[in-house]
């Protein structure tokens, strides 16, 4: 049974999330470096749905016990790879959660997620500008998952920042 790109896109708009992972680690040298990573998650009552997802666009299923009298809660989570092909998949189908799906994708295309260096842990080669932007990337994905996908009114300095960042960054 293959589920179609409507009903994925249905299940991910109300029980689905997406987001954007930062923070700031340091490695065995002690140096500091910035991290950034698309999460996708839909979760589901039913085990069954989530594995036709994951037999179509990879991920792995966690299952969480609610406490009782409720039933067992299944999710299926997905990294930047294998997220990135579901969002390009549905986000034209998708209706509360187009906005954060579209930022997300825009965010992956810039190439805004860095890449390791050989031998280093981190992406040493961003500029505290990409990491700016990165962080107005995630600040903005919070903010519309926060307003259930209505209509943003972009109203802070930071949302501004963050276009204004957007439109100087050229595509890798």
């Amino acid at each position: 049974m293959i589920l179609s790109d409507q009903y994925i896109a249905g299940l991910f708009d109300g029980e689905g999330s997406v987001s954007l992972q930062c923070g700031r680690r340091k490695d065995r040298k002690g140096h500091d470096y910035h991290y950034c990573y698309p999460a996708v998650r839909v979760a589901n009552g039913n085990r069954r749905v989530l594995e036709l997802i994951r037999e179509r666009f990879g991920g792995t299923i966690q299952t969480y016990k609610i406490r009782p009298p409720r039933r067992q809660n299944y999710a299926l989570h997905m990294g930047a790879g294998r997220g990135r092909i579901f969002l390009e998949t549905i986000t034209s189908h998708l209706i509360v959660k187009r906005n954060a799906a579209w930022i997300v994708l825009c965010f992956l295309e810039k190439g805004m997620r860095g890449k390791a260096v050989k031998g280093k842990q981190g992406f040493p080669h961003l500029s505290l500008s990409d990491i700016g932007l990165r962080e107005a990337t995630r600040g903005l994905v919070v903010k519309i998952n926060a307003n259930k996908g209505l209509k943003l009114r972009v109203s802070s300095s930071r949302d501004s920042d963050y276009f204004r960042m957007l439109s100087r960054v050229r595509p890798t």
